[in-house]
């Protein structure tokens, strides 16, 4: 039988190691691992975890649509998220911001559809290019499923105020 991780454990591997490594107070050092390459260094660590946070609605300056829309396409509830922005906000430490990260994939259902959701958050936050997926049936490229839940930006002037109602 497969064992499969659950919780956060389940995107080790990936570049959330940052937060999850971050959660338990594991910083990643500087230097060089003696083969040749270099180690990730504590910079990237902090650079990984912004990007999460971005992903993931918490970055504490999201606007409330924002936020929103990735609560929608994670599934999760806004809450989580505000809480996890307001961890950010008052504890900027990174041993605290992975926490918080790491509350946020706890939350996540796991579902073989949360690759599809990541990305299309990735899409929405600016993070990535518009994902596209091979349908189950046909193997065309099909975009996200839940791009439906995207939010259109605000009118920038009365004019785009006036022009969006007719």
């Amino acid at each position: 039988m497969l064992d499969l991780e659950s919780g956060p454990e389940r995107f080790r591997g990936t570049q959330f190691d940052a937060a999850l490594d971050a959660a338990q107070g594991k910083p990643w050092r500087d230097g060089h691992d003696g083969i040749g390459g270099s180690t990730p260094t504590f910079t990237t660590q902090v650079n990984h975890i912004q990007r999460i946070a971005a992903l993931l609605g918490l970055e504490p300056d999201s606007s409330a649509d924002q936020r929103l829309a990735i609560a929608q396409t994670l599934p999760l509830s806004t809450l989580f998220l505000q809480a996890g922005a307001n961890c950010f906000r008052n504890n900027p430490g990174y041993e605290e911001a992975g926490q918080a990260v790491c509350f946020i994939l706890k939350m996540l259902p796991d579902t073989t559809l949360s690759f599809e959701r990541l990305a299309e958050a990735g899409f929405q936050t600016g993070l990535w290019p518009e994902p596209f997926f091979a349908g189950s049936r046909n193997g065309k490229l099909r975009p996200s499923a839940f791009r439906h839940f995207r939010t259109r930006a605000p009118p920038t002037s009365i004019q785009d105020t006036c022009s969006s109602t007719k």
